[in-house]
Order: C-alpha cells, then sequence, then structure tokens
C-alpha cells in the first residue's frame, strides 16, 4: 500500500472535521451590521438622501446669510429660512429613523465650494451670490419633493407633498426679497 492511499481516508476525515469546526465558529461570529437597516425602496431612499442634503446645505446659507448679509431683509430671511429648515430638518430626521434609516449629519460636500465663493465676498457681492445659491437649493428641493410626492409610503409621500409646498413657498420668497 502506498502512503497516498493511506494518507486519503486520515486527510478526508481531517478536512470534514476542520470544515466543521470552522463552520461552527463562523455561525457564531456576530454578523456585521448591514449599511442600511431600511426596508424602503430606492426611490424613498433617494429621495430622503436628497431632502437631508438640501436640509443641510439650506441650513449653512440661512446661517451664512444671518451673518454676511448686507441688508436687514436678507439677515430676515436667511433666519426665516434657518428656522423653518431647523423644523423640516427635524421632521425628516424623526421620519428618517422611523423607517430604519439613519441620515448622515455634518458638513455635505457642495459646502467647501459655497465657502469658497461666499466667505470672501464683500457685503454686495455676497447678497447677489448667497440668493443665486439660495434660489438654487431651494429648486433642487423642489425637484426633490415634486419626486418624492410620487412614492408608495405614505408617511414619506406626505412628508414630500407638505415639504413640496413649502419648498415653493420658501422659492417664492426669496424671489421676492431678492427682486427676482
Amino acid at each position: 500500500m502506498r502512503s497516498s492511499q493511506i494518507a486519503s481516508p486520515v486527510f478526508g476525515r481531517f478536512a470534514a472535521i476542520f470544515l466543521c469546526l470552522a463552520s461552527a465558529a463562523f455561525a457564531q461570529q456576530p454578523s456585521p451590521k448591514p449599511l442600511i437597516t431600511s426596508d424602503l425602496g430606492g426611490r424613498e431612499l433617494t429621495f430622503l438622501q436628497k431632502a437631508n442634503e438640501h436640509g443641510l446645505v439650506l441650513t449653512y446659507l440661512a446661517n451664512l446669510g444671518k451673518t454676511k448679509g448686507g441688508t436687514e431683509p436678507i439677515k430676515a430671511l436667511a433666519d426665516l429660512l434657518g428656522t423653518t429648515q431647523a423644523k423640516e430638518h427635524e421632521q425628516l430626521l424623526a421620519l428618517a429613523s422611523s423607517k430604519g434609516l439613519d441620515l448622515v449629519q455634518g458638513e455635505p460636500g457642495s459646502v467647501p465650494r459655497l465657502k469658497t465663493l461666499l466667505d470672501s465676498s464683500e457685503k454686495g457681492a455676497f447678497d447677489k451670490a448667497w440668493f443665486g445659491e439660495i434660489s438654487a437649493i431651494l429648486r433642487a428641493s423642489v425637484q426633490n419633493f415634486s419626486s418624492g410626492a410620487g412614492v408608495s409610503d405614505p408617511a414619506i409621500k406626505k412628508y414630500a407633498t407638505d415639504g413640496l409646498a413649502l419648498a415653493n413657498q420658501k422659492l417664492d420668497v426669496v424671489a421676492k426679497v431678492g427682486g427676482r
């Protein structure tokens, strides 16, 4: 008998025991936490994530307008936008949490561009650029809320429908104060 014939059954038994032990050890390991623990579909997730990003940018712009605005109407508008956005963002976070989604907080990716554009601007140039950026983010919000109003989840659909009306109102006020 050759050694390979003797070793083969021993190796086979050893391999089987090793696989059993390895699979038992693997089964006892806690499974990694999924990145998203929500059952939401892609449209709902995209809507909520964009609403969060738009809200964070709007909050940044409102805070900047309160401190750097060149006129009292701009400062008052920035204060109003900041107050309404804070309430709207609280509702968004609560809604997302109820759906098993933790939205990213912090500085959105577009803020460094805004800092470069707005932080070094003089008062008159700041006001004009600020109105342009506020208008752009509100138009993007209107588009996102319009998209969100078409989702199937009733709570998200209601939030989007209410948010659409509010975003349109904000856009109208910005246009009136900005003379556009």
